[in-house]
């Protein structure tokens, strides 16, 4: 029992004296990347610009298929879901890629 209290001593009071800094300690100037190598060109455009708009059914120009479709959505609790899901996904991706980013 006693070697063990000495050994977390040492342990303890290593560890805790290599966390010190001295009085005449001065912060390095460490420059910034413009891009991390792990965020791809252009992945803030992927997300914020689709190809593919999400109202496609308009590009047919046809009133018909306009009110279908508006109706199939607003009646529709599996694909409010579904979007509801999506969302949530989008939030997570965001803030999953905005965590590596240095703050302050």
């Amino acid at each position: 029992m006693r070697t063990l209290c000495t050994y977390v001593l040492v342990m303890s009071t290593g560890l805790l004296s290599g966390c010190a800094v001295g009085p005449d300690y001065q912060r390095p100037d460490a420059p910034l990347p413009d891009r991390y190598l792990t965020q791809p060109r252009g992945a803030a455009n992927i997300t914020a610009h689709p190809l593919v708009s999400a109202a496609w059914w308009d590009g047919f120009d046809d009133p018909l298929l306009s009110s279908f479709v508006s109706r199939a959505l607003a009646q529709n609790l599996d694909l409010a879901q579904a979007s509801a899901q999506l969302a949530q996904a989008r939030a997570g991706a965001d803030a999953a890629t905005a965590a590596p980013a240095p703050v302050g």
